[in-house]
C-alpha cells in the first residue's frame, strides 16, 4: 500500500460529504448488520484508482429526504471492524489494510473507514478468485466502474501494445491505399516541406509512423496503419463496423426512427487520411449559414453559425480518441437544433478535469498523425478551444457526456443564443415562478434535448456536483421537473403535464387583423368574416378555403384557452391542407408564432405528426409545415 499521509478526520470528512454530496473519494453507506458486495466494489475502486490517494467509506450515514447526510448509526461497531478486516484480507486478491476509525453520537455510532490507494505494481484490486475483467473496478465520480480492458492496461496489469499498434497478423503491406499514401505526403509537405520521413520510400515513411512493423518475418500493417492508410474495399471487409463513420440527418429534434420518420444516413468506409475532409466537407455543408459583408469588400461572404474550427476539432476527437476495438460505428447526428457526435470510447479523463490542458490517449500512433496532418488541435487544448469559440457566438459551450457503463463519449453542440429575445419570450409561460437566470437555462436545454444531467451544468457553470444537482431541485420543487435515471445517472425532465397545463393557460391571444374583413367579403364568407386573416385569404387556393374556414370555426368554438391536445388536432388539421408558416399558423390562432413554435410546431415535427419544407434547414426564412401524404 501507498503511505498512509494525511489521514483525514471525521469531521472534516462529513463536512465535505455535505457540502460536495458523495464524491470520487467519499462514500456513505447505511450499515444494517452485514457488510454487502457493494462495499468490497467501493475498496476495490477506491485502491485503484490513480493518483486518488484511497477514499473513505462512512458506515452507519444516510442521505435524508432533503439531500443532506445524517447520522442511521451503527449497532455493534466492534463486529463491523471484524467484518471489515476479515473481508479485506481475505476476500480480494491482495491483503488490503484498511484505517478504521468509531466516532460516537447521541444519534449513533458511525465506523469511518479509509481505503489507500495501492502500490502500482499491485493493481488491479479485485474480487475474489475472479479474472480482473470481471471484478475489478475503479472509482468513477461518486460510482464504482466496472474496469474496462483499457482500464485494466492503465492500472498496470494486463500488459500488451495500445490497440493502434498491434498488427494486423492476416493483412500484409499491400492492402494499403496508394492513394492515402500520396494524400498523407501532400498534406504534410505543406506544413512541413523539409521532413526527413518525406523523402523515404513509401515503405520508410510508413515505418517511421509506425503504420506497418515487422511481425513473423514479415511487414504487416498495425492496426492504427489500417485505419489510416487502408483500402476502402478490404477495410470494409475486415473492420466493417468498427471503422465505419455514420452521418444522419434527422428532422426533429429527438431520436424516434420509426418507418413514417425516415432520415438521411451516408457511411464512410475509407482510410481516414482521406475520408477526414470528406466527412467536415458533408457536415459543414448542412450547417446553417448567415451572410456577412466586410467594410471593404462588395461580394457577400457565407458564414456558418457554428465555427468550422469546432466542427473540426469535435470531428478530430471522436477519431483520434474512439475505441476502435469496441463493435460500433461512430455516429454524427445532426438534429433540427444540434449536432451530436457519439463515438464508442467513454473519456479517460475526469469529467471534473475535462477541458484543461493535457490529454490521456487512447490511439497515440493516430493521434499522432493527426497532429503531423494539422487535423488536430496542439494537445490537450482542443476542448478548450471549442468552449471559447461557442461562448465567442453567444452559444453555450459543448455539452460533453462520458458513460464507461455504455463506453460512449457524446459531444453536443447547440448553436441558440439562450438569452435572446426568442427564448425569453418563451420563458413567459413560467413567468409565476421564481426562476433564477440557470434555472431559466435549464428549461430551455430541457426544450431542446428533451433531459439534462447535472454533470451538464457543472461543465456550463463551474460549479460543484451538489450545486449543479441543487439548481435541478429547485424545479423539481416547483413542480416543473421531475428526476429519472438514465444508466445509473440521475437524470432530469420537464413535468410534461404542467408544462401542457401552462401552455393551456397561457394567454397568447391577440386580436385580428381588420385588412382580413374585406378580402373574407369577396371571398364569398361574408357570414364568417372576422375568422380568417388576409394573409391566408390571399395564399390558399378556392377550393381549401372552405376547409381552412371550417376549421377557423372550430377553433373560435374552442374558447380562449382550448386543450394543448386540441390545439395539436388543429394544426394538423391546417397543415394537411397545404404547407403554412409559422407567422401564418400563428395568425389563424391568435398567438405569438415564437410561442406558437417552440411550444406546439417543434413537438409536433418531434412526434411525426407534421414536417418542415426545409428539414435540414430548421431556422429558413421560408420555413412552413405540412403533413406527409401516407402512401
Amino acid at each position: 500500500m501507498k503511505g498512509h499521509k494525511d489521514i483525514k478526520d471525521f469531521d472534516e470528512v462529513f463536512e465535505t460529504l455535505q457540502e460536495l454530496d458523495e464524491c470520487d473519494w467519499i462514500e456513505a453507506k447505511e450499515y444494517r448488520s452485514k457488510l454487502g458486495k457493494s462495499f468490497l466494489e467501493t475498496v476495490s475502486a477506491f485502491s485503484n484508482e490513480p493518483d486518488l490517494g484511497g477514499g473513505y467509506i462512512l458506515m452507519g450515514v444516510k442521505c435524508s429526504a432533503d439531500g443532506s447526510y445524517v447520522i442511521s448509526g451503527v449497532d455493534d461497531p466492534d463486529d463491523l471492524q471484524q467484518q471489515i478486516l476479515s473481508q479485506c484480507k481475505q476476500e480480494l486478491n491482495e491483503v488490503i489494510v484498511p484505517i478504521i476509525k468509531v466516532k460516537r453520537f447521541p444519534e449513533g455510532n458511525v465506523v469511518m473507514v479509509y481505503i489507500p490507494e495501492a502500490e502500482q505494481f499491485d493493481k488491479p484490486i479485485y474480487l475474489g478468485n475472479k479474472s480482473p475483467r470481471n471484478a475489478a473496478y475503479r472509482r468513477v465520480g461518486s460510482s464504482n466502474s466496472l474496469c474496462s480492458r483499457l482500464d485494466l492496461k492503465y492500472l498496470n496489469k494486463d500488459p500488451g501494445e495500445e490497440y493502434d499498434l498491434m498488427p494486423m497478423k492476416d493483412l500484409t503491406i499491400d492492402c494499403l491505399d496508394s492513394e492515402a499514401i500520396n494524400e498523407y505526403r501532400r498534406l504534410r509537405g505543406l506544413i512541413d516541406p523539409s521532413e526527413h520521413a518525406l523523402k523515404l520510400d513509401d515503405i520508410g515513411l510508413l515505418k517511421s509512423l509506425r503504420a506497418i512493423v515487422e511481425h513473423e518475418g514479415q511487414l504487416r500493417p498495425t492496426a492504427g496503419g489500417f485505419l489510416l492508410f487502408g483500402n476502402e474495399e478490404i477495410l470494409a471487409q475486415h473492420l466493417s463496423i468498427h471503422a465505419r463513420v455514420q452521418y444522419m440527418l434527422l428532422p426533429g429534434t429527438r431520436w424516434k426512427p420509426t418507418a413514417d420518420r425516415r432520415y438521411t444516413s451516408v457511411e464512410f468506409h475509407g482510410p481516414l487520411v482521406l475520408t477526414f475532409d470528406k466527412i467536415l466537407s458533408s457536415i459543414m455543408g448542412d450547417i446553417l449559414k448567415v451572410f456577412t459583408l466586410a467594410p471593404d469588400q462588395v461580394r457577400r461572404i457565407d458564414v456558418p453559425i457554428i465555427p468550422r474550427a469546432v466542427i473540426r476539432e469535435a470531428l478530430c476527437n471522436a477519431l483520434m480518441h474512439r475505441d476502435y476495438e469496441f463493435p460500433n460505428s461512430l455516429k454524427i447526428i445532426k438534429y433540427a437544433n444540434r449536432i451530436d457526435f457519439q463515438n464508442p470510447g467513454y473519456s479517460l479523463k475526469g469529467n471534473d478535469v475535462m477541458g484543461e490542458p493535457g490529454s490521456i490517449l487512447r490511439n497515440g500512433m493516430i493521434v499522432d498523425v493527426f497532429r503531423r496532418l494539422g487535423f488536430a488541435e496542439v494537445s490537450g487544448t482542443g476542448v478548450r478551444m471549442m468552449n471559447e469559440a461557442m461562448v465567442d457566438q453567444n452559444f453555450p459551450i459543448p455539452i460533453i457526456r462520458s458513460s464507461r457503463t455504455k463506453n460512449l463519449l457524446s459531444c453536443i453542440l447547440l448553436p441558440e443564443d439562450l438569452a435572446d429575445e426568442n427564448n425569453k419570450k418563451w420563458l413567459s409561460l413560467f413567468k409565476d415562478y421564481k426562476l433564477t437566470n440557470i434555472t431559466s437555462i435549464v428549461l430551455i436545454l430541457m426544450r431542446e434535448f428533451g433531459g439534462v444531467y447535472p454533470i451538464d451544468l457543472q461543465r456550463m457553470y463551474d460549479v460543484k456536483m451538489k450545486e449543479a444537482t441543487k439548481f435541478l431541485m429547485d424545479l423539481v420543487d416547483l413542480g416543473l421537473v421531475r428526476s429519472t435515471s438514465n444508466s445509473h445517472e440521475p437524470y432530469y425532465v420537464p413535468e410534461m403535464e404542467k408544462w401542457n397545463s401552462l401552455i393551456d393557460s397561457f394567454n397568447g391571444e391577440k386580436s385580428m387583423p381588420s385588412s382580413a374583413r374585406e378580402d373574407v367579403r369577396r371571398s364569398g364568407f361574408v357570414n364568417d368574416i372576422e375568422l380568417l386573416p388576409a394573409s391566408l385569404v390571399a395564399e390558399v387556393n378556392k377550393n381549401s378555403l372552405a376547409l381552412l374556414l371550417d376549421i377557423a370555426k372550430e377553433i373560435q368554438d374552442a374558447g380562449q384557452r382550448p386543450p394543448y391536445k386540441v390545439v395539436r388536432g388543429l394544426i394538423h388539421r391546417v397543415c394537411s391542407i397545404q404547407p403554412f408558416t409559422a407567422n401564418q399558423l400563428a395568425s389563424l390562432f391568435k398567438k405569438n408564432p415564437i410561442w406558437l413554435r417552440m411550444n406546439y410546431l417543434k413537438r409536433m415535427v418531434d412526434d411525426t405528426e407534421i414536417s418542415m419544407i426545409y428539414p435540414d434547414l430548421p431556422n429558413h426564412h421560408k420555413q412552413a409545415y405540412f403533413v406527409k401524404q401516407k402512401s
